[in-house]
């Protein structure tokens, strides 16, 4: 009737009376508000939703109305991001109903959410082959990427990298330069007797890096205490991986630089022949996920660093580093190999990921 009172108003030029139909109209759309704050207090969403609609449509109709409008549509967005919060914390938990619970009714007070929508697909993989997470730290951040993967028949939570400089910086920062105190082992350049410096360090392993590069110039004591910390720190039981498990996610090829080893221009710099002709566009390690993920959605098994696993050799003297690196030449690029170093040694090709127990 307002809007009827409004259009007669215009017709005759009667601009009190157009007014006052147009404060009628934004007081119904007022009113649409109280409505619909009255059925969500009852748990009416559907009754919520259709009545801030309407004072949505109502008050968009006018000039006038934009305020009312804007309160309707900050009401909307707040509980849809009210109920994106609960899913994540939901799927965080692992917790799959809930998570899918939330998701949709962050869908129900926001159909178009493209966030609402990829998480409730993801919500469907919770704890399944596949699902991608992150373990939160007890001192606030959260852990690596972590990605489900079936290894001889159970599931195995995998880091989706190699640990990268950052992660192990605020490893050493809170626990390791004091429980890893003392002189550090000498890091070997290109894995050589010959080329060590006890200069090289993780922060300065002989070349630039960034904090999203693989760590290097760890020792396996390091990357095993990294893992203990880290268990420490989610309430989670993170660990290096078995061999075999690390064998079990390699692939059993990789082509010319589609994964970085030695290459056109790692020879150009260290003048070595015995190396790939085409260039990957790194003559030392590349960023963490600079090349393509397998099949398990892990990246960097092939090439970048070694990895340490927990596997020993020589009466636990020594223990394995799999895999190769941004040095490894054509004939010593095989993603499954495997090379026993001293526990005390250290590598500016050897880094390491971690993995973590879920059955």
């Amino acid at each position: 009737r307002y809007t009827q009172a409004r259009a007669l108003a215009g017709h005759f030029e009667a601009p009190r009376e157009l007014e006052r139909a147009n404060t009628g109209i934004v007081a119904t759309a007022a009113g649409y508000l109280d409505l619909a704050e009255k059925s969500l207090a009852q748990d009416k969403v559907a009754e919520f939703i259709d009545y801030l609609g309407r004072a949505e449509q109502i008050a968009g109709s006018l000039p006038e109305g934009s305020a009312t409008r804007d309160k309707a549509v900050a009401r909307r967005n707040a509980l849809r991001d009210a109920a994106l919060a609960d899913a994540g914390k939901a799927a965080r938990a692992w917790d799959k109903a809930g998570a899918e619970t939330a998701y949709r009714r962050a869908l129900a007070f926001d159909p178009a959410s493209t966030e609402a929508q990829r998480g409730l697909a993801a919500a469907a993989r919770i704890g399944s082959v596949g699902f991608a997470f992150t373990d939160p730290l007890k001192q606030g951040g959260d852990g690596p990427d972590m990605v489900i993967a079936s290894v001889a028949g159970k599931r195995l939570g995998v880091a989706r990298s190699e640990a990268t400089l950052a992660a192990f910086r605020e490893y050493w920062n809170a626990e390791g330069a004091r429980t890893r105190g003392g002189d550090r082992p000498a890091c070997r350049d290109r894995e050589s007797f010959f080329r060590s410096s006890r200069k090289n360090t993780f922060e300065a392993p002989g070349f630039a890096q960034t904090a999203n590069h693989p760590v290097v110039c760890v020792s396996w004591d390091d990357a095993r205490d990294y893992a203990r910390w880290l268990s420490s720190a989610t309430g989670k039981r993170y660990r290096l991986p078995t061999a075999d498990e690390w064998s079990a996610l390699a692939p059993g090829a990789v082509e010319p630089c589609k994964a970085n080893l030695a290459d056109a221009s790692y020879s150009a710099k260290y003048r070595e022949r015995d190396a790939y002709g085409c260039d990957d566009g790194h003559a030392d390690s590349a960023p963490a996920r600079r090349f393509d993920a397998a099949t398990t959605g892990v990246y960097d098994i092939a090439g970048n660093v070694r990895e340490w696993v927990s596997d020993c050799a020589q009466g636990c003297k020594q223990h394995l580093a799999m895999g190769s690196s941004w040095a490894s030449p054509a004939d010593e690029s095989d993603p499954r190999q495997r090379e026993a170093f001293g526990t005390e040694v250290a590598s500016n090709t050897v880094g390491f990921r971690v993995v973590r127990e879920i059955d």
